[in-house]
């Protein structure tokens, strides 16, 4: 990295602003240049303005014991704080670098430090530092952390490293040299970097210690397993196996015992079932003999069932024959009404026709009607649905007005309270507006009341001293009045000049020209914030608008697709319904095709009156004539091709609303997407513009203007507009008064040359008046030195109550209180000070917060009347849709009297359809009459042979019944009783009986089976064991043999742990031999280069570096003293040197001389300036250190090797006093003393000397 230049004011004794720019002429090409000037007069703070503008610190303020409390206005702060190197006296003050980084980008590194409000009296301000590449002007970070962490980044040098490669400050040169071995190793590792071999010592360290640990607590583990012996594993298995012996044979005991008690329980079992069988066959045979009388019964219900036929022909005979008489009865008089319906039925067909006529024709006079009140109805639901959705936006409009208008009306509530507090703080600031001037010079008040103080305790000590020298004063008189009357002469004009000079530098303070230099720069970048503000605001007001359009284009897309849904859904609907109408129309009309088929008619001539079809069995037979089944037939086929022609209707309307639908929704998709890309501009201009607000908001801050500007891009270009003129004219009064400064500068210096010649006449004079009266010097010169003291403190003394009275009188004070209580006087004008302090504060404050209210309240009332505009859209639109609405309302109502379309068409319908099926009901009646009159008619005639027969059939039926009943010894009435008999009565009293046989003939064989297996289970015999017995021998064994499994399991258990302990043992065993290698490795790694501290292997890398710092600085000595070489100690980083001029011999550096110990810490300077550079090498470099302890050879030396430096393409300033240095370096930067602690700086060139 190369430094370009340096900047800076107000920087300790630099109190003009000033640049060293290091890359242009003469500096450019001079390579090296020396930094010359007075003791005092600023050169250190040259180089400490390099460093804070980079890294917020400087040198001087790195030493130990730097944090002691120092007092500042209003608060106390620490001697290390960057800040304390601001000028006493100033009110801002700033650094600045320009520099090259390794990445070949210029930048620039600002620091300022302020006071409050710009003001001296004013507390420090938190630094402000900045880094911004110096060719687009771009910001790279404005924070403290940030800009030094970019500036380590752009330049590759950490702060201390900076120290050894491009600044070697004053006391540094021998702090590696004079340091002991922990020092020196601290001082080696913070600029080499070397610091990650110390953690890396740790790491080892730290590692070691953990696997030593993970060993101990893994063996700790062993001891934990308790294993079983092999001799105790064969002791266990033993007992296990006896036990599962001994468990064995208590088993086969326990089921020898289950078989005996088996046959026990066998043989109980028969004798009770035995005894059980012979009990049910006794109740069995009882019941059979209760049920005789019910088994006698059944025997003379089975003998009338046998003469039942006969019974039952006889009544069904004469219960025809009855029936035959009423039926021709019946059919006489049936034939009669029916001939009487048959005209009447031809009648009613004749007026169905005309009625079916007169539908028809109303029918066909009613389809334009509908076809236009059903696009009166879609249009209504349509406009229906539009001044819903209208209405619901305008309420959706009207609550967002609402609420706006609450927020603007509280804003601007707040703004016009501020307003009214601001009026009022200005009024009691205007009130004390005669303070103004007090406040504003109290500094400089406060100064003349301490001189006061002072020149009155002079005046007062001097008086009595002048008493004893006016005597000789007397004689003396006349030989110095010539004298006297030109020191007045010039003691005047010198009063003239300095009452100018104090003018000018009075008016050039009030200018405050660094603080209008620091305004013009924040003015500049205000413009330049503003700029990118304003470009913000336009790229978002193009988004806004593309945004607006695109969801404009959105919302008709969804408009669209919504339409194109419903129409899907409205021809969805007509295809079912017209599926509906084909479903429900195709059966009856193949019924009625089937019906007008040759095969029918056929079937129909060949229907026999009286006698049964062939088909459906009925002996009735109504039928339709031919032509009128054809025209039931032909209205359905007709009804079927509507309804066909419906649905392709349907599908062709469905196809278009899936067309619309998918173009709505493609159009759908293209504006969101159009909608989300505008709003993500909006964002991103959003964000870019916050950010530029900021910036905007933090310059105006600094610079004590108003913000104008609106905190969102809407609605803010002609606001940014308006404050970037604003800003315009700011920056122009600013610029005029920095050339008036400028003018008022060259001015002070003209009276400032006055002064300094008067000054050196009246010296000169002085020494004239002293050689010519050499016997009266002490005398004279006493007596004259008094008085003229007396008489300036005097002069001075009025001079000063004049200049104080003024701010007295606003204390109600006059000198003689200053005479008598000087610090209360002081207190009063302090506290009329504060009091207009305290008031302007207050003042400013109130206004800043209405400042900050105002724009807010504007924007709140401009998004409120903006709401309320479109309310009233919104509700007027409401409004043209209700009208449009009413009109279309008005115009249905004139057609079909107000009716639904599909309800009067459908009614409509219902009535025709309702003419059709009455004129094919009549016809059918009138066929189904007439064809009932024939056969009257002929069931009259049928009728009465029918009666014939069936009397000779009953009297035969009456002949065979009395002679079965006379067989059966039964007579008619019990017959007729047994025979109506239910027959589930009869049925349930045959199984009754049949039930108590079945049981008798089932216990009997129960009986046998149960003496059967009596003999089974006694084969053999009983038992010898009584039973009791066997069970508790059972028992016994079962108590037994669960102790055995318990025994056995736990033995199984036991043995089966200790498997598994000797599992994990062997695991454990590998575990620990990993764990044991790798703590081995880890042992040797930490006995080669670990340590607690990481001092191990930090040294050894220390011992690296120091042998390459040696290296490097004895090519140094070479060329600055050959006499001597440095040599590394044998341990702990030690330093010797060798001493070539005798023989060898081995010195300790603390026997240097003092040019001796110089050159040797050069060398090693500029050894670390090259070792620390290494990754980024430097090419400026400067060394601030006193070379006044060399002789002029030795210096020669020593300038020769900086120019080598110079011949490798650094460029090298140094800081010196020695004469020799500025003889031999041509180009200087000087620094002039002007006074006052202030310095100027000048850079002098050959040419220009």
């Amino acid at each position: 990295m190369r430094i370009l230049a340096i900047r800076g004011r107000n920087i300790a004794s630099l109190a003009d602003s000033f640049e060293i720019a290091l890359d242009a002429e003469p500096l450019a090409s001079a390579g090296l240049f020396a930094i010359t000037g007075e003791t005092g007069s600023g050169k250190s703070s040259i180089l400490d303005a390099l460093c804070l503008a980079l890294y917020a610190s400087c040198p001087r303020l790195a030493g130990d014991g730097l944090r002691e409390s120092l007092p500042d206005i209003g608060e106390e702060i620490l001697s290390n704080d960057s800040r304390t190197c601001l000028r006493r006296g100033a009110a801002e003050g700033f650094a600045e670098v320009d520099y090259r980084g390794i990445d070949g980008v210029r930048y620039r590194a600002n620091w300022t430090a302020r006071r409050a409000r710009g003001k001296v009296t004013g507390s420090l301000q938190k630094v402000s530092v900045s880094l911004k590449k110096i060719d687009d002007g771009t910001v790279v970070e404005a924070n403290l952390t940030g800009v030094k962490a970019a500036v380590e980044r752009t330049t590759g040098l950490s702060y201390d490293q900076f120290r050894r490669t491009v600044l070697l400050a004053q006391g540094d040169f021998d702090a590696l040299l004079r340091a002991d071995a922990n020092a020196r190793a601290e001082l080696l590792e913070k600029i080499t970097g070397t610091f990650v071999y110390r953690e890396i010592s740790k790491k080892a360290y730290d590692q070691c210690s953990a696997a030593e640990q993970a060993v101990q607590l893994l063996e700790g583990r062993r001891q934990d397993f308790r294993l079983l012996s092999e001799d105790d594993r064969k002791t266990r298995a033993d007992e296990k196996l006896t036990l599962e012996t001994v468990a064995a044979t208590a088993t086969r005991r326990r089921s020898e015992i289950d078989l005996l008690l088996a046959r026990h329980t066998a043989i109980d079992l028969a004798e009770t079932n035995l005894e059980k069988a012979r009990g049910t066959l006794d109740q069995a045979l009882a019941e059979v003999e209760r049920l005789t009388p019910q088994r006698q019964r059944l025997i003379r219900i089975d003998a009338a069932e046998r003469i039942r036929p006969a019974f039952t022909r006889r009544a069904e005979k004469r219960g025809n024959l009855q029936t035959i008489e009423a039926k021709l009865v019946e059919a006489s008089g049936n034939a009669t009404e029916v001939e009487r319906q048959a005209e009447e039925a031809a009648a009613a067909v004749r007026t169905a026709i005309d009625a079916l006529n007169d539908f028809e024709r109303r029918f066909k006079e009613y389809g334009p009607v509908w076809t236009e009140a059903t696009r009166l109805d879609a249009d209504i639901l349509t406009a229906r649905s539009e001044v819903a959705g209208a209405e619901g936006r305008a309420a959706q409009l009207h609550d967002e007005h609402a609420r706006l208008e609450d927020i603007a009306t509280q804003l601007e509530s707040q703004v016009n309270t501020t307003a009214e507090d601001c009026a009022r703080l200005d009024r009691e600031l205007s009130s004390l507006e005669h303070l103004k001037p007090l406040a504003d010079r109290w500094e400089e008040i406060n100064e003349k009341i301490d001189r006061r103080i002072s020149l009155v305790g002079t005046i007062q000590s001097q008086a009595g001293a002048l008493e004893q020298h006016e005597t000789t004063h007397s004689k003396l008189e006349g030989e110095i009045a010539e004298l006297d009357t030109a020191d007045a002469r010039d003691m005047a004009a010198r009063d003239e000049v300095a009452k100018g000079l104090s003018g000018l530098t009075a008016e050039l303070s009030d200018l405050d020209e660094p603080g209008l230099t620091a305004r013009s720069d924040l003015l500049s970048r205000l413009r330049t914030s503003l700029q990118d503000l304003r470009r913000a605001a336009q790229n978002y007001e193009t988004a806004a608008k593309n945004a607006a359009t695109a969801r404009a284009d959105l919302a008709t897309a969804e408009n669209d697709l919504r339409q194109a849904t419903q129409d899907n859904a409205t021809a969805t609907t007509a295809m079912k319904m017209a599926e509906a109408k084909i479903e429900a129309l195709t059966a009856p009309l193949a019924r009625a095709e089937d019906a007008t088929s040759d095969a029918a008619a056929h079937l129909r001539d060949r229907l026999v009156e009286g006698e049964a079809c062939p088909v459906c069995g009925s002996i009735e037979h109504p039928v339709h004539g031919d032509a009128t089944l054809r025209e039931i037939a032909s209205g359905l086929r007709a009804d079927l091709g509507a309804a066909e022609r419906e649905l392709a209707e349907g599908r062709n309307a469905l196809l278009d609303a899936e067309k619309r639908a998918t173009k709505a929704t493609a159009k759908q998709a293209e504006a969101r997407s159009a909608a989300d890309r505008s709003e993500a501009q909006m964002r991103a201009e959003t964000d870019a513009y916050v950010t530029g607000h900021r910036i905007y908001e933090e310059l105006a801050g600094s610079l004590e203007i108003p913000v104008l500007c609106p905190t969102t891009p809407i609605d803010a270009p002609d606001t940014i507009a308006k404050a970037f003129d604003h800003a315009g004219v700011a920056l122009d009064e600013t610029r005029n008064n920095l050339a008036k400064a400028t003018k008022l500068k060259t001015e002070i210096a003209r009276f400032t040359s006055q002064r300094d010649t008067l000054n050196r006449a009246f010296e000169t004079r002085l020494a004239e008046r002293t050689r010519t009266q050499n016997a009266l010097s002490v005398a004279a010169s006493a007596s004259a030195t008094t008085k003229a003291e007396l008489a300036s403190a005097k002069s001075t003394l009025h001079a000063v109550d004049d200049d104080l009275l003024p701010w007295l009188r606003l204390a109600k004070a006059s000198p003689e209180d200053l005479d008598q209580d000087p610090e209360a006087t002081r207190q009063s004008l302090a506290d009329l000070v504060e009091a207009w302090s305290s008031e302007k504060m207050n003042r400013e404050s109130a206004e800043k917060h209405r400042i900050e209210l105002a724009p807010k309240a504007a924007e709140a009332r401009s998004q409120s009347n903006a709401a309320k505009s479109l309310a009233e859209q919104a509700k007027r639109d409401v409004e043209t849709r209700k009208t449009a609405l009413d009109e279309k309302v008005h115009a249905r109502a004139g057609l079909l009297g107000g009716e639904a379309t599909d309800v009067h068409r459908s009614r409509v319908n219902r009535e025709r359809q309702q003419a059709q099926t009455d004129k094919d009901r009549l016809s059918a009646v009138s066929t189904t009459a007439t064809a009932a009159l024939a056969t009257a008619t002929q069931a009259v005639a049928s009728l009465t042979q029918q009666r014939d027969t069936l009397t000779s059939e009953a009297a035969n039926a009456d002949r065979v019944f009395i002679i079965q009943l006379q067989q059966a010894q039964l007579g008619e009435p019990e017959v007729t009783e047994l025979l109506a008999l239910d027959m589930a009565e009869v049925d349930e009293l045959r199984r009754t009986l049949s039930s108590a046989d079945n049981k008798v003939v089932e216990a009997k064989s129960a009986l046998t089976e149960r003496q059967a297996d009596l003999a089974t289970a006694s084969t053999g015999g009983r038992p010898e064991v009584a039973k009791p017995e066997l069970e508790g021998e059972r028992t016994k064994l079962d108590a037994d043999r669960e102790g055995y499994q318990l025994r056995i399991g736990a033995i199984t258990n036991e043995l089966a742990n200790d498997d598994e302990q000797r599992k994990l043992f062997a695991d454990l065993e590998t575990e620990i031999a990993a764990a044991t290698a790798t703590a081995k490795i880890w042992k040797d790694i930490n006995a080669a280069i670990g340590s607690r501290t990481g001092d191990r292997f930090a040294r050894f890398a220390q011992n690296l570096t120091l042998d390459v710092l040696v290296q490097l600085a004895n090519t140094h000595l070479a060329s600055l003293k050959p006499r001597y070489r440095l040599k590394r100690a044998a341990q702990d980083l030690g330093l010797h040197i060798i001493d070539c001029d005798m023989a060898d011999e081995v010195r300790s550096t603390r026997s240097l001389s003092g040019g001796e110990r110089f050159l040797v810490s050069l060398a090693l300077a500029l050894a670390l300036s090259g070792l620390g550079g290494r990754q980024s090498f430097a090419d400026t470099l400067f060394i601030d250190e006193g070379f006044g302890s060399l002789d002029a050879d030795t210096l020669e030396i020593a300038i020769d090797a900086l120019e080598t430096l110079r011949s490798q393409g650094r460029t090298v300033g140094v800081i010196s006093h020695v004469e020799a240095m500025k003889d031999r370096i041509p180009v200087q930067v000087r620094l002039v003393r002007q006074g006052a602690g202030r310095s100027t700086v000048k850079i002098v060139a050959p040419e220009a000397q």
